[in-house]
């Protein structure tokens, strides 16, 4: 690539400019002439984006009418690049002892800097916020206990301030809300009983479709497993649309991809799927597929964006990332190493991108940043 600073009539590098400036050229007034020196490479680069990304040039000018090619074009070539990887910010072993003794966790974003767990404790069981401000992890708030005998199963966000949070106990397995008023959690509206059983405990699975609405699967119940469609109007929970029937399983992981749609993976499955919710139906999108070396006993998603997902196996011992093409889900070149860990993990995506991931004990967090644009 030419260098800017060898341009005519270029603003030399400064601390602000490291390669030099560009300048405007108005009338007699001597600018950065319009050269193929300079210009060429850049034009030659959005070609290259354009070409290895598979996009084809509508021929107009780039603008929110007429789509952001180019930059959607940057986007999808990025999975053609060998060493695309995530960067490691920190792995910390959070706060102290009293949090390690956690047997079952989940966690969910709430804003840019802010995410809550939920986790379950021998005595007791917890809603927490935390904040990561960039180095370190802050405690925001209260911590509100839910009372011993029961277990975390999943939470999922509806908003910057309200949760819904499946757990299963003495009491049978409940759907419950929480909002958070910046300082304490609180229950929202009347739980909703899933399944008033308190012998053999099924498995649950929850993300968000809209602000009201969430998808739940229910496994490990001898071929009655199912994913169901849940809404909130702000005091109760109702049954919403039909069951899907799915195949017979311990456990499954759902993230949200965008309104009404998410990808769902079973405990053996070793399987990604894409799922839509019409209002009434959920129905399958794409293939199923498979995932080289899969189908462990512990199988967990996170969502990126609209068609990325990553995906831990316990077989795997890694995070691996995965991009739907509206028909197959294939396996990009970024993966993640995580032997060190030790127990089940969960996942959860910040709205800046940041991903965190946490072991079911509580005594590592990852926390990685996305190269992927929302």
């Amino acid at each position: 690539m030419r260098k800017l600073e060898n341009i005519p009539n270029t603003d030399p590098p400064d601390s602000n400019y490291k390669k030099g400036r560009i300048r405007n050229k108005t009338g007699l007034v001597i600018g950065t002439p319009i050269i193929e020196q300079l210009y060429g490479d850049i034009v030659e680069f959005i070609h290259k984006l354009v070409s290895i990304s598979g996009i084809t040039e509508n021929d107009l000018p780039d603008n929110e009418t007429n789509g952001h090619q180019v930059f959607e074009a940057f986007g999808k070539s990025l999975s053609s690049v060998f060493n695309f990887k995530y960067e490691n910010l920190i792995l910390y072993k959070i706060l102290d002892d009293s949090f390690i003794s956690s047997t079952d966790v989940s966690i969910t974003y709430l804003n840019e800097t802010d995410f809550v767990i939920a986790y379950t404790t021998p005595t007791n069981t917890y809603i927490q916020t935390f904040r990561f401000n960039g180095s370190t992890i802050l405690t925001v708030g209260n911590q509100l206990p839910l009372g011993g005998s029961q277990a975390i199963q999943d939470i999922a966000s509806l908003s910057d301030s309200r949760i819904a949070l499946v757990i299963v106990g003495i009491a049978g397995e409940k759907l419950t809300t929480y909002d958070f008023d910046g300082t304490d959690w609180s229950a929202t509206g009347n739980s909703f009983t899933l399944d008033p059983s308190t012998t053999g405990v099924h498995n649950y699975s929850c993300c968000k479709l809209n602000s009201s609405d969430i998808a739940i699967t229910k496994g490990n119940d001898a071929g009655n497993e199912y994913l169901r469609t849940y809404t909130f109007d702000g005091t109760d929970w109702t049954l919403k649309g039909n069951s899907f029937s799915l195949s017979a399983g311990f456990s499954f992981s759902v993230k949200d991809l965008d309104e009404n749609e998410i990808c769902l993976v079973g405990d053996a499955y070793g399987t990604l799927q894409k799922y839509i919710f019409d209002g009434v139906d959920w129905s399958t999108s794409g293939s199923a597929t498979a995932i080289t070396g899969g189908s462990g006993n512990i199988a967990r998603l996170c969502s990126l964006n609209k068609s990325d997902i990553l995906y831990f196996d316990e077989n795997i011992d890694r995070v691996d990332q995965f991009r739907f093409d509206g028909t197959d889900w294939n396996k990009l070149n970024f993966s993640y190493d995580i032997t060190d860990f030790t127990n089940d993990i969960k996942f959860t995506q910040l709205p800046n991108g940041l991903i965190i991931c946490v072991t079911d004990d509580l005594k590592l967090m990852v926390f990685l940043r996305t190269l992927i644009f929302k």
